[in-house]
């Protein structure tokens, strides 16, 4: 089944090669939004994810939640009204509060991703242990929900790809199951290969990687569309898939650069479009989700998506 076609009853029945093949199926046509899970909503009493959900989004990545205490910021609003609709839409199982993971894919219909991080280079920013891209984190986050696991590097953190893939190696070995997602958006304070890019998604693939990601064309210097499709061809050659991403702030920018950027990275060949959490604090700017939708596959699927219940 394409992801273009996926539905909320769907989950639960899909295996992660299933959710792999169904994102292959779609041919460059799937979008991932990513979210900052402690983030106050932009809307108020509507969550982050439930709004990209809302604007186009196929997958939903929560970033910097910790595993420890995995709560996303919007999705439980206690009052009666809510509670009763809760009660009667979740027939009595509904996921715990403090399960973000879990809720997150609940009231979005949507696969849910975790983003997790290695140690870095001295100097960079701590990280509490509930989001380090540890086995046990890993095992912790599929227990929860997770649908697939992102290893990458926030800013300042001094993470290298170096670190990504030991970390990589040492998750798979531990969770072979798992859907792992590898690679960095932007340089983090480290190493910006973006030359190499073409043997580095190949080493990321060796390390254990399912989906390598790819700086989008236009979102860090010196990163050309040629070495970008470079990149994505030895993914693809290994059975790989691409995900591009825009995490740079750009997510935040008028709607023709996110539409040239968008097609620039379907041309050199992104399988899953990412678009980061900074447009505002928190997320995207919704409308640039919807752009970026539009641009890759058009109206039908975009609203397809967007009027989807979670329901069916």
């Amino acid at each position: 089944m394409r992801m273009l076609d996926l539905q909320a009853s769907h989950l639960d029945r899909m295996s992660p090669v299933e959710l792999l093949e169904s994102i292959r199926s779609a041919e460059g046509r799937t979008v991932a939004a990513e979210v900052i899970a402690r983030s106050r909503p932009l809307l108020g009493d509507v969550s982050n994810p439930e709004l990209a959900k809302a604007m186009g989004a196929d997958l939903i990545i929560l970033n910097m939640l910790d595993l420890e205490d995995p709560r996303v910021e919007g999705l439980h609003n206690p009052s009666d009204l809510e509670s009763l609709f809760r009660s009667s839409f979740f027939h009595g199982d509904e996921p715990e509060p403090s399960n973000g993971i879990r809720l997150a894919r609940a009231l979005t219909g949507c696969p849910v991703g975790v983003n997790l991080e290695p140690l870095g280079d001295p100097g960079g920013v701590s990280l509490p242990p509930g989001r380090l891209a540890t086995p046990e984190n890993a095992r912790r986050a599929a227990e929860l929900g997770a649908s697939f696991l992102i290893v990458t590097a926030n800013p300042h953190t001094r993470i290298g790809v170096r670190h990504i893939m030991d970390a990589v190696r040492s998750i798979r070995r531990a969770v072979p199951e798992v859907i792992i997602g590898a690679g960095k958006m932007h340089a983090a304070m480290s190493d910006s290969p973006w030359g190499d890019l073409p043997d580095l998604a190949e080493e990321m693939m060796s390390a254990g990687a399912d989906l390598v990601l790819i700086p989008c064309p236009g979102s860090v210097p010196s990163l050309s569309q040629e070495v970008f499709a470079q990149a994505a061809d030895r993914v693809h050659r290994l059975g790989g898939l691409v995900m591009s991403t825009i995490g740079t702030s750009q997510e935040g920018s008028d709607r023709e650069t996110i539409r040239q950027m968008a097609l620039m990275a379907k041309m050199g060949g992104a399988d899953v479009q990412h678009i980061g959490d900074s447009g505002y604090s928190g997320m995207a700017v919704p409308e640039n989700i919807m752009t970026l939708s539009l641009a890759i596959r058009g109206r039908r699927h975009t609203f397809r998506r967007m009027a989807r219940s979670i329901a069916r």
